[in-house]
């Protein structure tokens, strides 16, 4: 599970380094992957409401849904002056700067063939649970992992031009910032959280959780965090 944390008192650091140096890592690591033809996508499933779906992530599921061009956001209570669309923008920009700008793979989805999902995505959409997440005086940003009934082991993802045999379809949980970072606002701490976790998604598209056949972790958290921090403040329109 791979997470993003302050402490009240911590001081937010903005290292930037170069995406395609994380690819690079990638290969190194993987060897020579098969290629194919540009994939086709396939028209996404739809649902016409919320009522009695899956759980979305490793979490309860809570009383409101909120749908995006590419997210299904669940909520309640947010942090004060903090709106749903807040969220909702910080998200779609993760998405537009990360995929569209960059080009890096977009994240796959749970379909009706993949064994290791429990359902079916029915929306097309990426599943993201909004929660408080305080503890104590430390706050848990957010993180992403394979967790509820619309994530697991997809092998491969359509998304790209390789053939991977670990790509995963994850969900995200994000804080609902009931209390206020030490060192920026709310509203910032939503859009760099968010960009933070989409990459986290995208790197599960990948290569899964960075793990082999024998649970070693081939990938190291530097690659997976300097490339996620730097995305923080890219995908921020402060």
């Amino acid at each position: 599970m791979l997470t993003h944390s302050y402490t009240l008192t911590s001081e937010v650091k903005w290292p930037l380094m170069s995406p395609r140096l994380f690819l690079l890592v990638l290969l190194l690591v993987g060897g020579v992957l098969l290629t194919r033809p540009a994939p086709t996508h396939a028209e996404p499933l739809t649902a016409d409401n919320t009522d009695d779906i899956g759980s979305l992530c490793d979490l309860d599921n809570l009383p409101k849904f909120h749908k995006t061009e590419h997210f299904i956001l669940n909520y309640d209570k947010l942090g004060r002056g903090l709106t749903i669309d807040m969220y909702a923008e910080a998200l779609e920009k993760a998405y537009e700067v990360q995929v569209e700008d960059y080009g890096w793979a977009a994240p796959p989805l749970c379909a009706e063939d993949d064994n290791d999902c429990n359902l079916a995505n029915p929306w097309g959409k990426y599943p993201v649970q909004i929660v408080d997440l305080t503890e104590g005086e430390e706050t848990l940003d957010g993180y992403v992992m394979v967790g509820g009934d619309y994530a697991g082991i997809v092998g491969d993802n359509p998304n790209t031009r390789a053939r991977e045999t670990s790509s995963a379809a994850s969900c995200m949980v994000l804080t609902n910032y009931q209390v206020a970072p030490g060192d920026y606002t709310r509203e910032e701490g939503v859009y760099s959280t968010a960009a933070h976790e989409f990459q986290h998604m995208i790197q599960y598209g990948y290569v899964g959780n960075g793990e082999n056949a024998d649970g070693d972790q081939v990938i190291l958290d530097m690659w997976w965090e300097s490339i996620a921090t730097y995305f923080e403040k890219t995908c921020t329109t402060m």
